[in-house]
Protein backbone atom coordinates (compact mmCIF):
# COMPACT_ATOMS: atom_id res chain seq x y z
CA UNK A 1 0.00 0.00 0.00
CA UNK A 2 1.16 3.51 -0.90
CA UNK A 3 0.56 6.75 1.12
CA UNK A 4 0.34 9.98 -0.24
CA UNK A 5 2.61 13.56 0.63
CA UNK A 6 0.89 15.58 2.74
CA UNK A 7 -0.88 18.65 1.39
CA UNK A 8 1.29 21.69 0.27
CA UNK A 9 -1.18 24.40 1.00
CA UNK A 10 -1.75 28.00 3.13
CA UNK A 11 -4.54 30.43 3.72
CA UNK A 12 -3.34 31.88 0.86
CA UNK A 13 -3.62 29.43 -1.61
CA UNK A 14 -5.66 29.64 -4.98
CA UNK A 15 -4.68 27.17 -6.98
CA UNK A 16 -4.11 23.14 -6.26
CA UNK A 17 -2.34 20.87 -8.25
CA UNK A 18 -3.44 17.48 -7.98
CA UNK A 19 -1.08 14.68 -9.04
CA UNK A 20 -2.34 10.91 -8.92
CA UNK A 21 0.29 9.39 -6.49
CA UNK A 22 3.39 10.35 -5.75
CA UNK A 23 6.70 8.10 -7.33
CA UNK A 24 8.37 5.79 -5.11
CA UNK A 25 11.13 8.20 -4.95
CA UNK A 26 9.09 11.02 -4.26
CA UNK A 27 7.38 8.69 -1.20
CA UNK A 28 10.99 7.98 -0.34
CA UNK A 29 12.25 11.65 -0.05
CA UNK A 30 8.87 12.83 1.20
CA UNK A 31 8.94 15.43 -1.55
CA UNK A 32 6.52 15.72 -4.31
CA UNK A 33 8.11 15.36 -8.17
CA UNK A 34 11.44 14.27 -6.84
CA UNK A 35 12.27 12.10 -9.91
CA UNK A 36 14.61 14.27 -11.43
CA UNK A 37 13.20 13.56 -15.06
CA UNK A 38 9.86 14.62 -14.05
CA UNK A 39 9.18 17.94 -15.45
CA UNK A 40 7.19 19.55 -12.76
CA UNK A 41 9.52 21.96 -11.26
CA UNK A 42 10.83 22.82 -14.49
CA UNK A 43 7.50 23.80 -15.49
CA UNK A 44 6.79 25.58 -12.43
CA UNK A 45 9.88 27.65 -12.48
CA UNK A 46 9.28 28.89 -16.00
CA UNK A 47 5.50 29.53 -15.06
CA UNK A 48 6.56 31.65 -11.50
CA UNK A 49 9.94 32.69 -12.36
CA UNK A 50 12.31 30.85 -10.23
CA UNK A 51 15.33 28.42 -10.59
CA UNK A 52 14.02 24.87 -10.71
CA UNK A 53 17.31 23.61 -8.90
CA UNK A 54 17.10 25.46 -5.77
CA UNK A 55 16.12 23.22 -2.80
CA UNK A 56 13.14 21.61 -2.09
CA UNK A 57 11.96 23.84 0.60
CA UNK A 58 12.47 27.26 -1.50
CA UNK A 59 10.62 25.89 -4.61
CA UNK A 60 7.58 25.12 -2.25
CA UNK A 61 7.81 28.23 -1.01
CA UNK A 62 7.81 29.98 -4.81
CA UNK A 63 4.51 27.59 -5.32
CA UNK A 64 3.36 28.78 -1.88
CA UNK A 65 4.17 32.51 -2.25
CA UNK A 66 2.49 32.34 -5.91
CA UNK A 67 -0.72 31.06 -4.47
CA UNK A 68 0.12 27.51 -5.15
CA UNK A 69 -0.57 24.30 -3.62
CA UNK A 70 0.27 20.80 -4.21
CA UNK A 71 -1.56 16.98 -2.94
CA UNK A 72 -3.21 14.23 -5.02
CA UNK A 73 -6.07 12.92 -5.89
CA UNK A 74 -5.67 9.85 -3.96
CA UNK A 75 -4.26 9.24 -0.54
CA UNK A 76 -3.90 5.59 -0.97
CA UNK A 77 -3.52 2.78 -3.46
CA UNK A 78 -1.83 -0.30 -4.21
CA UNK A 79 0.83 0.04 -6.82
CA UNK A 80 3.78 -2.09 -8.07
CA UNK A 81 6.76 1.07 -9.32
CA UNK A 82 5.79 4.21 -9.58
CA UNK A 83 3.35 3.84 -12.99
CA UNK A 84 0.07 5.82 -12.73
CA UNK A 85 -0.90 3.06 -14.86
CA UNK A 86 -0.34 0.57 -12.59
CA UNK A 87 -3.00 1.59 -9.40
CA UNK A 88 -5.33 0.02 -8.24
CA UNK A 89 -7.63 0.07 -5.32
CA UNK A 90 -7.11 3.56 -4.89
CA UNK A 91 -8.52 5.47 -1.88
CA UNK A 92 -9.20 9.38 -2.08
CA UNK A 93 -7.82 12.17 -0.35
CA UNK A 94 -10.70 14.46 1.51
CA UNK A 95 -10.40 17.40 -0.89
CA UNK A 96 -13.69 18.30 -0.01
CA UNK A 97 -12.77 18.87 3.88
CA UNK A 98 -9.65 20.52 2.49
CA UNK A 99 -11.39 22.91 0.30
CA UNK A 100 -13.55 23.43 3.45
CA UNK A 101 -10.52 24.69 5.13
CA UNK A 102 -8.72 26.85 2.48
CA UNK A 103 -11.75 28.67 1.08
CA UNK A 104 -9.19 30.79 -1.14
CA UNK A 105 -8.93 27.47 -3.13
CA UNK A 106 -10.75 28.32 -7.02
CA UNK A 107 -9.28 26.27 -8.90
CA UNK A 108 -7.87 22.41 -9.03
CA UNK A 109 -5.17 21.02 -11.70
CA UNK A 110 -4.76 17.85 -12.19
CA UNK A 111 -1.08 16.79 -13.22
CA UNK A 112 -2.43 14.36 -15.91
CA UNK A 113 -5.11 12.68 -17.10
CA UNK A 114 -4.97 9.38 -14.79
CA UNK A 115 -5.25 12.15 -11.21
CA UNK A 116 -8.62 13.96 -12.94
CA UNK A 117 -9.96 10.33 -13.72
CA UNK A 118 -9.10 8.71 -9.97
CA UNK A 119 -10.61 12.35 -8.73
CA UNK A 120 -14.06 11.70 -11.09
CA UNK A 121 -13.89 8.30 -9.22
CA UNK A 122 -14.48 9.06 -6.20
CA UNK A 123 -15.12 12.77 -5.73
CA UNK A 124 -18.03 15.05 -7.45
CA UNK A 125 -16.54 18.40 -8.70
CA UNK A 126 -17.33 21.38 -6.18
CA UNK A 127 -19.59 24.15 -7.40
CA UNK A 128 -17.52 27.13 -7.88
CA UNK A 129 -13.86 25.50 -8.55
CA UNK A 130 -12.25 25.50 -12.01
CA UNK A 131 -10.66 22.54 -12.95
CA UNK A 132 -8.34 22.11 -15.50
CA UNK A 133 -6.69 18.90 -17.19
CA UNK A 134 -3.05 19.26 -17.95
CA UNK A 135 -0.43 17.33 -19.82
CA UNK A 136 1.09 15.27 -17.34
CA UNK A 137 4.93 16.30 -16.43
CA UNK A 138 5.82 12.98 -15.74
CA UNK A 139 8.65 11.82 -18.23
CA UNK A 140 6.83 8.72 -19.27
CA UNK A 141 4.50 11.36 -21.25
CA UNK A 142 6.68 11.34 -23.91
CA UNK A 143 5.08 15.00 -25.29
CA UNK A 144 7.79 17.70 -26.28
CA UNK A 145 8.43 19.96 -23.29
CA UNK A 146 7.32 23.08 -25.19
CA UNK A 147 3.89 21.70 -25.82
CA UNK A 148 3.59 20.63 -21.96
CA UNK A 149 4.90 24.15 -21.15
CA UNK A 150 2.03 26.28 -23.04
CA UNK A 151 -0.52 23.94 -21.84
CA UNK A 152 0.41 24.10 -17.97
CA UNK A 153 0.21 28.38 -18.95
CA UNK A 154 -3.39 28.23 -19.02
CA UNK A 155 -3.27 27.67 -15.09
CA UNK A 156 -2.62 31.39 -14.99
CA UNK A 157 -5.53 32.99 -16.81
Amino acid sequence: MKKSLEPVVNDKTEILILGSMPSDESIKKQEYYANPRNQFWKIMGQLYDFDPTISYAARVEQLLRNHVGLWDSLESCERKGSSDSAITDGTPNEIGKLLDNYLSINTIVFNGKKSAEEYDKHIERFDGVKYFIMPSTSSANATPFKKKLDEWEKINT
